[in-house]
């Protein structure tokens, strides 16, 4: 197995793997106003039924400085991907995308794609790494907090009908 940077005119090599997630969990965010106080709760709720999302790998943020992404090959096959960004305001390096094969997701492929971006995060002088998750993918933010993760905030994206959880590793 081997880690490596994948140049700008390899992207083409990642841009069509079948990219999802699957999950029987979702965090629930409730909200409510007490003694003009207001309180959050995330709840793990099980899934009636399971829930799959397609994702497309973006390889352009007006948001962000760079873009940088790291494979994991086998065999000269791709198989795993993190793409990293740097945000400026922040000081923080962004995971964009992780993705493992799915026959590979029991062999820390993650966990080293994950180490490369703390890698990353000290080349470019970050203060830590952080990472935005849709509360229904329970996988990565499991994953996330199995590898010294915290949850750091809650974004309500009303316009999506989605809650996406920060999540934040700092040095």
């Amino acid at each position: 197995m081997i880690i490596r940077r994948l140049e700008e005119k390899e992207y083409n090599l990642i841009e069509n793997i079948d990219y999802y997630y699957e999950s029987d969990k979702e965090f629930l965010l409730t909200k409510w106003i007490e003694n003009n106080n207001i309180h959050f709760t995330l709840k793990l709720n099980d899934l009636e039924n399971r829930f799959k999302r397609n994702l497309k790998l973006q390889t352009k943020d007006k948001y962000l400085k760079e873009i940088h992404i790291n494979v994991i090959e086998q065999k000269g096959e791709i198989i795993g991907f993190i793409q990293l960004g740097f945000e400026e305001n922040s000081n923080m390096a962004v995971i964009m995308n992780l993705w493992v094969r799915e026959d590979k997701r029991r062999d820390k492929v993650g966990k080293k794609l994950l180490k490369s971006s703390k890698g990353y995060a000290r080349y470019v002088n970050a203060k830590g790494v952080y990472a935005e998750i849709d509360s229904k993918n329970y996988p990565a933010i499991n994953f996330l907090l199995s590898n010294d993760f915290n949850i750091t905030g809650i974004n309500e994206d009303i316009l999506n009908n989605q809650v996406l959880i920060g999540m934040t590793f700092v040095f």
